[in-house]
């Protein structure tokens, strides 16, 4: 009966009608929909005549396939587009499907419980625009709560996430233990503020009261976007601002979440001006904001509850296998048995006799006219979970229906909310359930695509040099590419050969010229008599033995002539003689009618000794020369470190923007560091030699000798760009990464390294063109921003770097002075 009337063929809808008449005489909704078949509205017959292409056409026929009768993936042959090609390894999904058996809880147990850091949590208590306070066992609830980034995309946060929870309209809450872990991951992978609302919840609160306060809750995201968070108050609490219109709100739901959030979406189309009514999409009056909020720009759904009288054949096709481990293991307790009945299902949200199959109750009967309006969406589901049905049939229809844009994606094995589960249910840190990290990875960049690119019209350049390769290979380092320790990849070795080097070197030669072998200004020979000194040589050789470490005994001769010691009236300690008698023999001479050996002794003036003490015009040049090093390494190494700086906050701004994951190594900006500390180094050294030097040709010579130094990770960095800008990295996921070669670096501008289109690829493009006025990559050495349009952590400290940098040049001589004068 179902497949045939006579010689008719007949139509997908019509077929599933008659499937359903055979199966269940007591349908309620079966008549109005049997009218909304045969007798389509005017804007359907028009869809019917406009041709489908064909990808879509067979989308939609394999979406039916999985709806309407339950089919296994493993029988349909053509998926390609649907079926998400993530995977993680057999036993971790076995020992998931397990652990959500045995708490038999609907899988709450094994939620993910890390709450990612890098957001605030800001609470919007009831009362705040049209949030209603209510309670539920004995506890205060509702109003909302914002999870702001601590790197948001944009300064003025106006593209916001509204985040509606799942729960069967009964339970949890949004700032408890089960979803702050969801709202905080969604917030930082964004770079979005999102509004979680806390809506009324059965059974004390019923249709449409959850629907009202989801409506509500995007009337006021439209209208106000999250407070500016106090530091002092570590982010707990906001200053009160002013309301701030959105640009862009995507809403976002999972399970009974995402079923408000497509019902809410089917009330103000439906509601809308030049739309018809009908039993089966009117709302009672007040239930709509007025005047109407507008829809948001796009939707996301996990594993969205579009049909509530689960109606479809997943619900008996998707049972729980416990000899496979395959099926629903959450919401399943095995197949049901042919000759049974499918029971009811309770509707604790509903009133009594209010229809489930309401087009705001159950989204999936809503009407092609109300489809084709709904805004772009992304819906993820589970092969596994027994509502896989519902999204696949609803998808197909509004894709017939010609909505705008619509991304079904079904992952294999996965079960009900699989995406919240990526810790793999206690196995693992976040990401070791592969399909979970992948359907973030995809939500992500669905919702990032949706919004305009940033634009940005300043340019930033990194100077070439072996610190700033280092800092560039380490801030991009990524576990799913490569990792900056050379013992974990080899190809880093090159990297810290020279930087270790290079840093060595520049440390040596700065402890030469101060400590091991300081500068010398002016040396005098003098020749000695150990035992007749004269009080010039006493008062040199007893400073010289104190410097050099001599020790004092007074119980032995300080001469080797007591006689002549004797009648001496200037004697040298213990020390200096010994210090005299170390001296080198210089000749032997008659004094005073004996002969006397003379020692040659050495008066050298080292440059700490010698601070300030020239004529007044070799001070100013000492002056002009100590401002030459100071400015050449200002613009050189400091203005270098401060970019740096501006280059990790571009970073981690950018690396949501791109629907990436946040790599938290703050240690790299130990490199920068290091670099400043040996230019602050170079510059204190370079100003005491200088300001110590005796004659114009030193002064000017040591000026050049030092900027020399500050120099040398310049020259040695061409042979390490190369390297790394001709090497591919080895060991990446082609499915991830494709086929063509990734390199380490790139450090000259091409066009081919951007995508066609800045529109569409923008996200999924690391590189710009220069003639894009967008923000991004030119180089991995130059990038384009707003700098004032995104929250930086890093750059406003490279004050208090340039206070101690112009310091040196001031303080190191005069520290000399003030010590050995």
């Amino acid at each position: 009966m179902a497949s045939q009337v006579g010689a008719i063929p007949l139509s997908p809808d019509i077929a599933h009608l008659l499937t359903r008449a055979e199966q269940n005489t007591n349908d309620p909704s079966l008549a109005s929909d049997i009218r909304r078949v045969l007798q389509p509205s005017p804007e359907k017959q028009q869809q019917e005549e406009e041709s489908i292409p064909e990808d879509v056409a067979r989308k939609i026929q394999v979406l039916h396939r999985i709806g309407r009768e339950g089919a296994l993936l493993s029988d349909i042959e053509d998926h390609e587009g649907l079926v998400s090609s993530a995977t993680s390894d057999k036993e971790i999904v076995d020992e998931c499907v397990r652990r959500l058996r045995k708490s038999g809880d609907g899988g709450e147990a094994d939620l993910d419980k890390k709450v990612c850091s890098g957001v605030s949590f800001v609470p919007v208590p009831p009362g705040s625009g049209d949030f209603l306070a209510w309670s539920k066992d004995g506890q205060s609830r509702g109003g909302a709560e914002w999870v702001v980034p601590k790197c948001p995309r944009d300064k003025a946060n106006k593209d916001r996430i509204l985040f509606i929870h799942g729960g069967a309209y009964e339970y949890y809450a949004p700032n408890d233990k089960y979803y702050r872990p969801q709202t905080a991951r969604l917030a930082k992978s964004t770079g979005l503020p999102v509004l979680a609302i806390d809506y009324r919840l059965a059974p004390e609160h019923k249709f449409p009261s959850a629907l009202r306060d989801v409506l509500c809750a995007l009337d006021y995201i439209w209208k106000n976007g999250p407070p500016i968070p106090s530091r002092r108050l570590q982010l707990t609490k906001a200053k009160k601002i002013e309301p701030t219109p959105a640009s862009n709100v995507i809403m976002v739901g999972d399970s009974a979440g995402g079923g408000l959030a497509i019902a809410a979406c089917v009330a103000l189309i439906s509601h809308s001006d030049g739309m018809t009514l009908n039993s089966d999409t009117m709302l009672p009056y007040g239930v709509l904001p007025s005047p109407h909020p507008p829809l948001p720009s796009a939707l996301v759904g996990i594993s969205p509850y579009l049909d509530v009288s689960e109606s479809l054949a997943t619900y008996q096709t998707r049972c729980f296998d416990s000899k496979t481990l395959t099926g629903d293991p959450v919401f399943s307790d095995g197949p049901v048995p042919q000759n049974k009945a499918k029971e009811t299902p309770s509707y604790s949200f509903l009133h009594p006799g209010a229809n489930p199959q309401h087009a705001c109750v159950s989204p999936l009967f809503a009407p092609a006219a109300v489809l084709k309006k709904l805004p772009p969406m992304h819906l993820s589901v589970g092969d596994a979970e027994q509502m896989l049905g519902e999204t696949c049939e609803f998808a197909a229809r509004a894709l017939e229906a010609g909505v705008e844009s619509l991304q079904c994606r079904i992952y294999q094995r996965m079960w009900h909310c699989f995406p919240f589960y990526s810790e793999a249910c206690g196995q693992g840190n976040e990401g070791t359930l592969v399909e979970a990290k992948a359907c973030h990875t995809s939500m992500t960049a669905y919702i990032l695509n949706r919004l305009a690119p940033p634009e940005a019209s300043v340019d930033v350049e990194l100077n070439q040099d072996v610190y700033a390769t280092a800092f560039i290979l380490g801030n991009n380092a990524t576990p799913g590419m490569y990792s900056f320790l050379p013992w974990k990849t080899p190809a880093m070795r090159m990297v810290w050969m020279y930087m270790v080097f290079i840093a060595l070197s520049q440390i040596f030669a700065l402890c030469s010229l101060v400590i091991i072998n300081p500068t010398t200004v002016t040396s005098t020979t003098r020749f000695v008599n150990c035992n007749a000194p004269v009080e010039e040589d006493v008062i040199l050789l007893e400073r010289m033995a104190a410097e050099r470490g001599y020790i004092e005994d007074e119980t032995t001769q300080t001469c080797t002539e007591p006689i002549r010691c004797s009648v001496n009236t200037v004697l040298l300690s213990h020390a200096a003689q010994v210090l005299c008698l170390s001296l080198d023999p210089a000749f032997t001479a008659d004094y005073e009618g004996k002969p006397a050996q003379f020692r040659q002794l050495e008066d050298e003036k080292f440059f700490y000794e010698n601070i300030l003490e020239g004529p007044p015009s070799l001070i100013c040049l000492q002056i002009v020369c100590c401002i030459w090093v100071t400015t050449q390494l200002y613009f050189t190494e400091c203005k270098q470190v401060a970019t740096m700086f501006e280059t990790r906050d571009f970073n981690r701004w950018l690396l949501p923007l791109k629907g990436e994951e946040l790599i938290e190594n703050d240690w790299v900006m130990c490199i920068p560091l290091l670099q400043f500390i040996l230019a602050c180094a170079v510059l204190g050294v370079s100003c005491s030699v200088t300001c110590g030097a005796d004659n114009a040709f030193d002064v000017v010579l040591n000026s050049l000798a030092f900027t020399f130094i500050a120099e040398i990770p310049a020259m040695f960095n061409d042979t390490v760009l190369n390297f790394y800008t001709s090497t591919a990295i080895d060991g990446l996921d082609p499915e991830e990464y494709g086929t063509e070669p990734i390199y380490y670096l790139v450090g000259t501008y091409d066009d081919y390294n951007a995508y066609d289109d800045p529109d569409t690829k923008w996200v999924n493009s690391w590189y710009i063109r220069e003639d894009w006025q967008l923000a991004g990559l030119l180089t991995d050495f130059s990038f384009r921003h707003a700098p004032g349009t995104y929250r930086r952590f890093w750059q406003p400290r490279v004050w208090m770097l340039k206070a101690i940098f112009f310091t040196m040049p001031i303080a190191s001589p005069l520290l000399c002075f003030w010590i050995f004068d």
